[in-house]
This record gives C-alpha cells, structure tokens and sequence, in this order.
C-alpha cells in the first residue's frame, strides 16, 4: 500500500507543479505586455503570445528531436540483429 501512496504523491506533486508552470506562463506574458497604466515599456500581447508560443514550440521540438535520435538508435540495433 505504501507504493500506491508514493505513486499518488508524486501523481500529486507533478500536477501542482503543472498548474503552477501553466500560470507562470500566463504571468510572463503579463510581465512582457503593454499596457498604458502599468507596463509602458511592454509589448503588444500578440507579439508576445508568438514569442511564447515559440519557445513552447522549441522546447517540445526539442524533446521529440531526443525521442527521435533514441528511435534511430534502436532501429540501427534492430536492423543489425534481424
């Protein structure tokens, strides 16, 4: 029972901190955006959005890149035993 509790824990854990991710996220585009009262120096919200998005963008490219390199890898193994 003790591991089914470890694994609600962690379950538990990892989804606060993507909660947490998702409103930072939403802070830094606040941070980045015009807005004539409070952020003069900001930019305008698409523009920021885009960059954002690219970012993303970037960082799951990035992660599928190393799925793909790990993929490759093990076709060359399987092609060099079948």
């Amino acid at each position: 029972m003790k591991e089914l509790q470890s694994l609600y824990n962690r379950a538990y854990q990892l989804a606060q901190e993507a909660i947490t991710n998702k409103e930072d996220m939403k802070e830094l585009a606040g941070e980045f955006t015009y807005d004539k009262e409070y952020n003069t120096d900001g930019f305008e919200k698409d523009n920021v959005k885009e960059i954002i998005n690219a970012a993303v963008a970037k960082a799951k490219s990035d992660d599928l890149q190393g799925k793909a390199d790990k993929l490759k890898k093990l076709q060359e193994i399987q092609e060099m035993y079948s």
